[in-house]
């Protein structure tokens, strides 16, 4: 700040970094704003030896390198025309601040602060929309919404992430061409929707997705959940205990792969409605594995990687398995639960446990079954100290029984649900007995 503004140029700190200021947030980047070029700013970098590097050319920013952390500074800007919709085919070094800050998309972030001085610059009254907690364009949405698309559904993230109602004219112009906001790659989408669910309630974002009629382009197998009614002892549509589920899912510190099956767990319950007569009664049989197949798609869709999609898959397909369970019958708890740990790591045990509790939380009207959490915790906490590990391994039983080949690991599978089911002691007395009955005669 001092070398810049010593030699006679403007600086502001800029963007987000002053949104969060004012809510109180913890800010990941601060960004600056000048009116010196690049070339001007390289100069007096050199001139106090400090590292600097041009970051992206065509859009004027630098990027200094300090003890502290690395800093961008961009020089005053303005957008040409944005003909693929996404990035603006030119960009010109603008006169001021305020025709910099013109361009920005919402205008929480278009405030800019005097880096000398402290005086906030605000000319499209983003502090009054961050005090009334709402997300508003600089301008008319569907001009910022054709320049770039993503900023639609960066709208619907920043409700998310800040607590925020999204204003009327933006919610219109989306109704009015929600397609628009499909047409960003899919990798760039599934960054978005991650951060909203990462957020601290992910259903504000897809609520205000629905009300904008977007919901159906970007998730239409989650979208269509809002017409599935449930019987008891639900008390919602699948769509709203969805929401319910997910935002459970947040608050219990789900990471991003519970918080995915969360939003996809029930889409199956579209495709496996059933209703039985004498007496009729909706069931959903089998919309657990319908599920898994459906989020195996969805998430290729949205370029997801292989491991995210099995371990989706996985807590789908068994995310009914821990139901009605309560201290009374722990011990069926605990030898599931080991199982899962064995097969799938200590990580889908505890996810599994997550999305049950989420799931728990959202079954009846009014009522929460509290002594179905603290089960599962016990449980799930002695396992995550104390997963099997056979007191004799694949050598031990290829030297009892002299078999070889495919029939050591048959043996070990078959030993290894007896000790998941606490039908075997864990001790190598034990666990040689049983292997012997295996002995391989030539």
């Amino acid at each position: 700040m001092r070398l810049i503004t010593t030699a006679g140029f403007e600086l502001y700190q800029v963007g987000g970094s002053i949104r969060d200021e004012l809510l109180q947030r913890e800010s990941n980047d601060i960004d600056f704003a000048t009116n010196a070029t690049p070339e001007q700013l390289k100069e007096l970098a050199a001139t106090q030896h400090i590292r600097c590097e041009l970051h992206g050319e065509s859009f004027k920013v630098i990027r200094f390198m300090l003890a502290a952390g690395s800093f961008e500074v961009a020089t005053y800007r303005r957008d040409g025309i944005y003909s693929d919709g996404r990035h603006p085919d030119t960009v010109e070094y603008a006169r001021s601040i305020i025709e910099d800050l013109s361009r920005r998309d919402f205008t929480m972030n278009a405030m800019a602060k005097d880096a000398r001085t402290g005086h906030r610059i605000d000319p499209f009254g983003g502090l009054h929309d961050i005090k009334n907690r709402k997300v508003v364009t600089v301008g008319y949405p569907k001009s910022r919404f054709r320049e770039d698309r993503l900023r639609i559904i960066r709208a619907f993230r920043f409700a998310s992430q800040l607590g925020f109602t999204v204003h009327g004219a933006i919610i219109k112009a989306v109704r009015s061409d929600p397609i628009r906001g499909m047409l960003v790659t899919d990798e760039r989408l599934q960054v978005e929707l991650d951060k909203i669910l990462m957020s601290h309630q992910p259903s504000i974002a897809f609520e205000i997705m629905k009300k904008a009629n977007f919901v159906r382009y970007l998730l239409p197998e989650v979208a269509r959940l809002q017409f599935v009614m449930q019987p008891p002892p639900h008390f919602d549509n699948v769509w709203q205990h969805t929401m319910n589920v997910l935002d459970y899912t947040a608050m219990l510190g789900g990471d991003l792969t519970t918080r995915l099956a969360a939003l996809l767990h029930d889409i199956g319950k579209f495709k496996e409605i059933h209703i039985t007569e004498e007496p009729t009664r909706i069931r959903f049989s089998g919309h657990a594995s319908e599920g898994a197949i459906m989020s195996e798609m969805i998430l290729r869709r949205f370029k997801y990687s292989n491991k995210m999609m099995k371990d989706v898959f996985y807590l789908i397909n068994y995310h009914m398995a821990l139901k009605h369970v309560d201290k009374t019958c722990s011990d069926t708890l605990r030898r599931y639960l080991r199982r899962v740990v064995n097969r799938q790591g200590e990580e889908q045990a505890w996810r599994l446990v997550t999305l049950n509790m989420a799931d728990g939380l959202d079954l009846y009207a009014g009522y929460i079954n509290y002594e179905h959490i603290p089960a599962l915790e016990e449980v799930a906490a002695e396992l995550r100290i104390n997963p099997i590990k056979p007191a004799i391994n694949g050598h031990d039983i290829m030297r009892i029984t002299g078999c070889k080949g495919p029939m050591i690991g048959y043996i070990k599978e078959e030993m290894l649900k007896l000790l998941e089911n606490e039908e075997l002691s864990n001790d190598v007395e034990t666990l040689t007995e049983f292997v012997e009955g295996w002995k391989c005669y030539e």
